[in-house]
């Protein structure tokens, strides 16, 4: 009996193992992929620079727009909570990174240390790992989390830009932020109020 037991253990978790080795795979082989179309020179710097564009302007928009889109309502009341423990305690970082770029008199220096230690790399969350090891409930969680983080970064990240620079600087440093916030900011209202106006997207689009 005990053997038996054992053996329905091994067999539940060389189970469990197989179900999340394939998506794990499918996490890091396009990374692999990545890393040697780079060092066969396929990609180069300037490559890298455009797909970082298109993730940030489209894909993450996208993604947010249809996580939000297909959310069920009683999710929305972990909203709140979720945006307010992001904005306290990103403003105890911004509090200690601002002390802590004291130390050095150049500004660009203080703007450098003060980012760092307010953003750190907290605010990333590996969407595709929390899809596989959370489920759709959790991803689901984990796009809230980093959705509130992005205008918090670019909120902090533009007192940053206004304290370490001078005056007639800030205004293209509020420019740029505001840019660069604004495809998640849309997509992130958008997929909330279709959701919550029960506007239905045409399934062609998806």
């Amino acid at each position: 009996e005990n053997c038996r037991l054992d053996r329905d253990g091994i067999d539940r978790h060389n189970s469990r193992t197989l179900e999340y080795l394939g998506p794990i795979l499918g996490i890091l082989l396009p990374i692999g992929i990545g890393i040697g179309l780079r060092q066969i020179r396929i990609f180069d710097d300037e490559d890298g620079i455009r797909i970082r564009r298109f993730c940030i302007k489209f894909t993450v928009p996208l993604l947010v727009f249809v996580s939000m889109y297909s959310a069920q309502n009683e999710v929305f009341g972990q909203l709140g909570p979720m945006i307010i423990s992001m904005i306290l305690m990103t403003a105890c970082f911004f509090g200690v990174g601002f002390l802590g770029s004291l130390i050095t008199k150049d500004k660009a220096e203080r703007a450098a240390i003060h980012a760092a230690t307010t953003f750190g790399n907290y605010g990333w969350i590996g969407w595709a790992v929390a899809n596989v090891v959370l489920g759709p409930d959790g991803f689901q969680r984990a796009v809230f989390f980093t959705a509130m983080w992005w205008p918090s970064f670019y909120s902090y990240g533009l007192l940053i830009g206004v304290v370490h620079n001078e005056a007639e600087d800030r205004r293209g440093v509020i420019l740029t932020t505001l840019k660069k916030l604004a495809p998640v900011a849309v997509a992130l209202t958008a997929g909330i109020g279709c959701n919550l106006a029960n506007i239905r997207v045409p399934e062609v689009i998806f």
